[in-house]
């Protein structure tokens, strides 16, 4: 049977499940959730008898990946008879797990834009510690709706095929622009 003991780490949380051999020699671990870093490791072969194989050491290196910003989104309801706007229409802004140090941005399209004078800018700001997501723009003082499709993005790495993650999930809300007018029959 294989003994496998563990040597050194840069990372003691690095896995959920610590590595084993099988007798063909296949090695099976589970990393942690969001834990990078490596270890090192001895293995020696036992058998039945008490007789042991040299000494062999292997390292395992589990590579930090830049996980998928979220936020969660709603629609904004405004009157026409108001001006330039600024409202918020995203709250939860992440950049992922662990990643407070990247910059975010939007990635948007949308509908209708003959319902603005000026067309909308997604801007991203602070209150309280809170990041929020707030839609600015001055209508064109016409009643409808323009349907947004969003994405919020980040700057870190966005090697897909080593499992980088920098775009959320495509969201989508509506501004819907209404008349205060009141008509009595």
């Amino acid at each position: 049977s294989f003994h496998v003991t563990q040597v050194s780490t840069n990372n003691p949380r690095l896995f959920q499940q610590g590595p084993s051999l099988a007798q063909n020699g296949a090695v099976s671990f589970y990393p942690a959730p969001f834990q990078s870093g490596h270890s090192t490791f001895n293995v020696l072969l036992k058998d039945s008898t008490g007789l042991q194989s040299a000494l062999k050491v292997f390292t395992i290196n589990v590579i930090p990946v830049n996980n998928r910003p979220s936020f969660m989104c709603s629609d904004v309801i405004v009157y026409m008879d108001e001006t330039l706007r600024r409202l918020v229409f995203a709250v939860n802004l992440s950049a992922g797990q662990l990643e407070d140090h990247q910059n975010l941005s939007w990635e948007f399209n949308h509908t209708n834009p003959g319902l603005f004078d000026s067309q909308p800018s997604l801007l991203i700001e602070v209150q309280d510690g809170h990041l929020f997501g707030v839609i600015q723009f001055s209508a064109n003082r016409i009643p409808g709706s323009s349907d947004f499709a969003v994405r919020l993005i980040d700057d870190g790495p966005s090697e897909l095929h080593k499992g980088d993650q920098n775009a959320s999930v495509l969201q989508r809300f509506s501004v819907h622009i209404k008349s205060r007018l009141r008509y009595a029959c």
